[in-house]
């Protein structure tokens, strides 16, 4: 049987999650409940992304906003501050605005690293759906976004630094992405649980289960990987639409 806990094997669930196994985590956790695992090894995942990758990206590709953006307490850093006026981006006012608090995001970082990719690649045998990464590179005593939930499972690997989550109490159960978060007007139920996260921890999160993040005294990188499954109300919603346009009785 492979060893999914081995020193350099590539990173894959069963690594991600160890020591629990796939068989607690579907019948326990998936779609139910959130849970998180600690471990003493800061290094467990730093093959998988680290400070000098996210140095590297940022100083020696050339990035545009659809490669990354920035957010400081739940409020969108304007793209002008840190580009440059042909929409590329500028690492050096990148590097302003997080000395000012900004939480730097790469959404679908994958695409530029392959170890990155190997790892999305790997859980979708495991769950039979498309996935993406975010990174987040925050600095220390800083928050990106506001309390909020997610309308698709997340987990996150925490790669350096130390990160405080908090989890509400949530108003909605399992969430389709037609019920995406909307802040207006949002009040977050009581706390149920507070976790701080540190290299070489990871968590899970269901969609729909409330939450927020804040770094502590150190800065903070994770990698957050959505789950983007395809829901079978979406498949009947599609073939009805699907069929309307040729049966008259589903007009």
């Amino acid at each position: 049987m492979k060893d999914f806990t081995a020193a350099g094997a590539p990173m894959d669930f069963g690594k991600a999650i160890a020591p629990m196994t796939r068989e607690t985590f579907f019948a326990e956790y998936f779609e139910k409940r959130h849970f998180v695992i600690r471990r003493e090894d800061r290094d467990y995942y730093r093959d998988l992304l680290s400070v000098t990758d996210i140095d590297a990206v940022l100083t020696q590709t050339v990035l545009t906003t659809d490669e990354l953006n920035m957010v400081n307490k739940g409020n969108a850093v304007p793209f002008d501050d840190f580009c440059v006026p042909a929409g590329s981006i500028d690492p050096v006012r990148v590097a302003a605005c997080f000395a000012q608090g900004a939480t730097i995001i790469l959404p679908a970082l994958h695409r530029r690293l392959p170890k990155l990719a190997a790892y999305c690649r790997a859980l979708e045998t495991v769950f039979s759906c498309e996935l993406q990464t975010n990174i987040y590179f925050t600095p220390d005593n800083a928050q990106g976004f506001k309390t909020h939930y997610d309308s698709h499972d997340v987990i996150v690997l925490q790669t350096h630094g130390t990160k405080t989550w908090r989890i509400y109490d949530s108003p909605l159960e399992l969430p389709l992405r037609s019920q995406a978060f909307k802040p207006e007007g949002f009040v977050a139920g009581p706390m149920i649980d507070e976790f701080v996260l540190r290299a070489g921890d990871m968590a899970y999160v269901p969609r729909g289960v409330v939450h927020d993040a804040i770094a502590t005294d150190e800065v903070s990188l994770h990698v957050t990987t959505g789950l983007l499954t395809p829901r079978w109300v979406d498949l009947v919603v599609e073939a009805v639409a699907e069929l309307a346009q040729v049966d008259p009785a589903f007009r």
